[in-house]
């Protein structure tokens, strides 16, 4: 899955997203359910009950960012990024796709987060930034998964994702090696 041409599958996402969380204590990476979970199979049913307890034993609101892999029909990955400090959601989709229901659903959800484990209404404002040209585009079928984690692990740094569709195979070689040894190289 690792080799170029594989299709990462949501089990790859998730190692490497708790790698990066090891890393990176003042962030948090849902894993690749949480959206479905939130959402329903068909991304149509809003359910933060569902969700609810995902994070009974952190707060979310104290971190510095949050990660949501977003696996669109089975068939792409993306990526909600949540930034605590701008109050921004903003969707990075390596095919252009502005993701307007993911992040509008994000939202939603940090709106009933605050409420539910805060006990009051989200005081401040939330900025929606639909995906641009500024977030790096695959010219393949089979690399979003490879954008839509490095998109993450570059965030993680405060640094703007600036790979291209060339670096994948070098960031597939990374991944595998992170993986392999347990930790990020």
């Amino acid at each position: 899955r690792l080799r170029p041409g594989g299709w990462l599958v949501d089990e790859l996402i998730n190692f490497y997203f708790n790698l990066l969380a090891r890393k990176f204590t003042d962030c948090h990476y849902f894993n690749s359910f949480f959206l479905t979970k939130l959402l329903g199979d068909d991304a149509r049913e809003y359910n933060y009950v569902g969700v609810r307890r995902w994070t009974r034993k952190v707060d979310l609101f104290a971190k510095r960012r949050c990660f949501v892999p977003v696996n669109v029909g089975n068939l792409h990955w993306t990526l909600v990024a949540v930034d605590f400090r701008a109050r921004t959601v903003r969707y990075l989709d390596s095919m252009g796709a502005p993701g307007l229901a993911y992040l509008n659903a994000v939202k939603r959800y940090l709106l009933d987060e605050h409420l539910d484990k805060k006990k009051a209404p989200d005081p401040d404002s939330w900025t929606i930034l639909p995906s641009n040209e500024d977030v790096p585009h695959q010219t393949n079928g089979f690399d979003c998964g490879v954008f839509a984690t490095f998109a993450a692990h570059y965030l993680s740094f405060d640094k703007e994702p600036s790979f291209t569709q060339a670096d994948t195979p070098h960031l597939r070689r990374r991944m595998l090696l992170s993986i392999l040894n347990s930790a990020l190289v």
